[in-house]
């Protein structure tokens, strides 16, 4: 068999052999490079005045604060963000953003009267973003303590 044909022959084997190992190869292989999305299991204090520390407790959160990001979201959509004080890959201290207050819910009778709102949160931390939390593990936002 001439040099040329048998390496054609090597080659179409090479191949075949190839592409059937590279098919059953597992997805979860390819994601290394993409870790898994943050996910919230507790927040603590569940009454949070604005301007205290929240402590989000969950997996997959980056260890350095730049990378990560805490999103209230107000009962009308709104949200306001904030930078955690603390992070670590499984636990962030949050302060509770004084741009809150204008997400939070007012008094029928006196606009400026703002009332204890309950704010769900989502953690946005290097690129990836946890769902926001149900209505049992979202804080209630009180307004800050009057200064004086």
């Amino acid at each position: 068999m001439p040099a040329a044909a048998r390496q054609r022959q090597l080659l179409t084997l090479l191949a075949a052999t190839c592409v059937v190992p590279m098919a059953i190869v597992p997805v979860r292989a390819a994601d290394a490079d993409h870790p898994a999305a943050p996910e919230i299991d507790l927040v603590a204090p569940m009454r949070a005045p604005v301007g205290e520390a929240v402590v989000i407790r969950g997996r997959n959160f980056s260890r350095k604060t730049r990378f990560s990001t805490v999103v209230f979201r107000g009962p009308r959509g709104g949200a306001a963000f904030a930078r955690p004080i603390r992070a670590f890959p499984r636990k962030l201290v949050v302060r509770v953003p004084t741009t809150v207050e204008r997400l939070m819910r007012t008094a029928d009778d006196d606009s400026s009267t703002t009332l204890p709102t309950r704010f769900r949160l989502r953690v946005v931390s290097e690129g990836r973003r946890s769902k926001l939390t149900g209505p049992l593990r979202s804080p209630l936002v009180v307004p800050a303590p009057p200064e004086g």
